[in-house]
C-alpha cells in the first residue's frame, strides 16, 4: 500500500502574540517544521494579509477583526513550508477585496496554491497536485452564515450545494483524489 505524505492542518492564523513577538515566531514551531518539511503541506489561512485598511463593517461590530502583517506572514508560510491554502473561510473578507487581494499577492510570491477565493476579476481555481504519482485536488467554500457583511460572493466560494456538487462532478475525473473542505 503507498502512503501519502500530506498534511492537513486548520486554520492558521498568524496575528496577536505572534504578531507582537516575530523574533520568536521560528521557534514556536520549531518541534513540528521537521514533520512539515518532509509532507505536502495544506493549511487553511484563517488571517488575510493587512491591507488597505478598509474593514468588513459587520465584522467590526462584532468586534472580530483577523488580519495580519505581510512580513510575518511570507516568514512563517515559508517557515512550516506550507504548499497550498485554503482561503473560504468566516475571516477571509475581514478587510474586503482588499485584504483577499494582499493574501493572494503575499501567497503567490511564495509560489503557494490556493484555493477558495480569489482576486477581483479572476476565478477561483481547485489546487491540483501531484503526490506518489496521484493527482490530488483541493476546493473549498464557506458558509455565508460565518462570515456577515457584505461578502462579495464573486470572488468567495460561498456555500451553494448545488454549486458545491456541480464542482465536485466538473473536478473528480481530472484527479485520483478530492478534497472538498
Amino acid at each position: 500500500m503507498t502512503r501519502y505524505k500530506i498534511v492537513l492542518i486548520g486554520d492558521i492564523s498568524f496575528n496577536g502574540l505572534i504578531s507582537k513577538t516575530p523574533d520568536k515566531n521560528k521557534k514556536r514551531f520549531e518541534q513540528i517544521r521537521h514533520i512539515l518539511k518532509s509532507c505536502y503541506t495544506i493549511a487553511n489561512l484563517e488571517s488575510p494579509v493587512r491591507g488597505e485598511f478598509e474593514y468588513n463593517e459587520a465584522k467590526l461590530k462584532n468586534g472580530v477583526i483577523n488580519t495580519a502583517e505581510k512580513a510575518i506572514t511570507k516568514d512563517l508560510l515559508k517557515a512550516l513550508n506550507i504548499n497550498a491554502v485554503t482561503l473560504a473561510n468566516n475571516h477571509i473578507y475581514d478587510q474586503k477585496d482588499n485584504g483577499v487581494k494582499e493574501t493572494i499577492e503575499v501567497i503567490n510570491s511564495l509560489g503557494i496554491l490556493y484555493t477558495g477565493a480569489c482576486s477581483p476579476g479572476d476565478k477561483s481555481n481547485p489546487v491540483i497536485f501531484s503526490n506518489n504519482n496521484k493527482k490530488i485536488g483541493i476546493i473549498s467554500f464557506v458558509h455565508e452564515d460565518t462570515n456577515p457583511g457584505d461578502i462579495n460572493k464573486s470572488i468567495i466560494n460561498v456555500y451553494d450545494k448545488k454549486q458545491i456538487l456541480k464542482n465536485i462532478k466538473t473536478n473528480k475525473d481530472s484527479v485520483d483524489y478530492l478534497i472538498v473542505s
